[in-house]
């Protein structure tokens, strides 16, 4: 969903499907959205600072885009 999320484009007459990227593989992080775009509505990115919760995950350069 590059055009950015508007509430008009999802579906109202079904259940959303909303992936998570935090399983992706940072190597072909593209590569893997691409596979799974054609079956899910959103994504998501799950924050994790290592303040809050443990670790590291998706900086936002990231996700951030071209």
């Amino acid at each position: 969903m590059g055009e950015g999320l508007s509430r008009a484009r999802l579906p109202s007459d079904r259940l959303l499907l909303e992936a998570s990227l935090w399983s992706a593989d940072h190597a072909r992080f593209a590569e893997d959205m691409r596979r799974v775009e054609p079956f899910i509505d959103l994504f998501h990115v799950d924050v994790s600072d290592d303040h809050f919760v443990p670790g590291l995950l998706l900086f936002p350069d990231l996700v951030g885009g071209p």
